[in-house]
């Protein structure tokens, strides 16, 4: 469950958190406050929440994708460690929002270089 938030303006709210960690009134109206000063002083306290939430392409894989591929496919894990093994490496620290056609293209294009002719139908 999450407390009710803060309203920074009209339509904008920004959530104090879980109960769990509100355990008080006095807590939830400290907090209240230093989120309006912060948003007074010009900085959006969402855009500072939303960065955390991003996630990098190993994060997402790992802590998303592979927990869903387990539960809906027989061969999950190994589709994730194929996945964690091959674009890892290259495209894994990238935020999910940065990666591009163009991040993509040059991992496939370092690919085909490094892979067998033969073999890149299958590898690629």
């Amino acid at each position: 469950m999450c407390a009710r938030g803060v309203a920074l303006g009209r339509g904008r709210w920004f959530t104090l958190g879980s109960i769990e960690l509100i355990v008080s009134p006095a807590i939830a109206r400290q907090q209240a406050h230093k989120i309006l000063g912060e948003y007074a002083s010009g900085r959006d306290p969402r855009i500072s929440k939303r960065a955390q939430r991003q996630h990098t392409l190993r994060d997402y894989v790992e802590r998303v994708y592979k927990p869903w591929l387990i539960e809906h496919r027989r061969s999950g894990a190994k589709i994730t460690a194929q996945m964690q093994a091959v674009f890892a490496p290259t495209l894994g620290d990238l935020k999910i929002d940065m990666l591009s056609a163009w991040h993509v293209e040059k991992w496939r294009s370092a690919r085909l270089k490094a892979v067998i002719p033969g073999i890149r139908a299958r590898r690629v």
